[in-house]
């Protein structure tokens, strides 16, 4: 699932509408097969793999940009040198969602992106019920997309990352998240997924117990889910971190400095005991 390539490819339904792009392609034939209209109405965002903080995405507005964006970063690649020693990553096409849910700051709406965190052990998954509100920089301005601080919603800003809690508007969470996030760690509860992309994401889904220096141990891993909300309350996965990094200290306040401590112990509390004594951890 961290890879954007892989997460657009194995076609989940709780993504966006989504298209997986070999940085090979010939740019013309791929964008030939979209069957979806591409414009300034209805627009993609193109994301590569390894991009983070805002890095390496694109908003598209139609197929003759994206044709062009494709054509470039090939040459890019192309002129570099070791092109046949190194590995060069793909991309992940994702429809923008529109028109998203926008939570107000002051006197204006700002959209926003949701961070859930989940822990994998060898035999059970567990999600953090302290759900990580991040707003955009500045505030919604629609079909604008020139105004990227109006879109990209990774909170690096001071003062734009927030609790699920302290916004009235996204209450209903409570009442869909739980089952939601259990739809990414549950298998049998998720679409069919084609056949080259399986072993990927079923059969590794799991951790399992190894040996160092002949001392037992089940490791973890540490999932983050960026979730988007529509107008009308629908839950989309855009992507997935693995071992997230945490926020620079000087972009925080105190509450969510304390909100991060409480997950860190919480964990640490899971990994030994397997239970979440807190309960703050949730088994999904």
């Amino acid at each position: 699932l961290e890879s954007k390539y892989w997460l657009a490819k194995s076609n989940l339904s709780q993504c966006p509408e989504s298209y997986a792009i070999e940085w090979s392609c010939e740019p013309e034939k791929f964008v030939a097969r979209i069957d979806s209209f591409i414009s300034a109405e209805s627009p993609f965002v193109l994301k590569r793999d390894g991009g983070s903080g805002g890095s390496d995405i694109n908003f598209v507005q139609s197929k003759e940009e994206l044709v062009n964006f494709l054509v470039r970063a090939q040459e890019t690649e192309e002129a570099l040198p070791f092109i046949n020693n190194r590995s060069i990553t793909n991309w992940g096409l994702q429809r923008f969602i529109k028109p998203p849910f926008l939570l107000p700051k002051g006197n204006q709406f700002h959209k926003f992106s949701l961070r859930v965190y989940c822990i994998v052990l060898e035999d059970s998954d567990w999600m953090y019920s302290q759900v990580e509100v991040r707003l955009a920089p500045e505030p919604y301005t629609g079909a604008n997309l020139s105004n990227v601080g109006s879109h990209i919603t990774n909170g690096t800003r001071n003062g734009y990352r927030y609790l699920s809690t302290d916004f009235q508007e996204l209450e209903f969470l409570k009442e869909v998240m739980v089952d939601f996030v259990s739809s990414l760690h549950r298998p049998e509860l998720a679409p069919e997924i084609t056949d080259d992309v399986e072993d990927l994401t079923l059969d590794q889904h799991r951790c399992f117990s190894q040996k160092l220096d002949d001392v037992a141990y089940s490791p973890c891993a540490v999932l983050a889910h960026d979730i988007m909300v529509d107008t009308n309350r629908r839950l989309y996965l855009i992507e997935t971190n693995h071992s997230p990094s945490a926020p620079s200290p000087d972009t925080l306040d105190h509450k969510f400095l304390s909100h991060l401590d409480n997950f860190v112990c919480d964990m640490f509390e899971l990994l030994l005991t397997e239970e979440s004594q807190s309960g703050r951890f949730i088994r999904v």
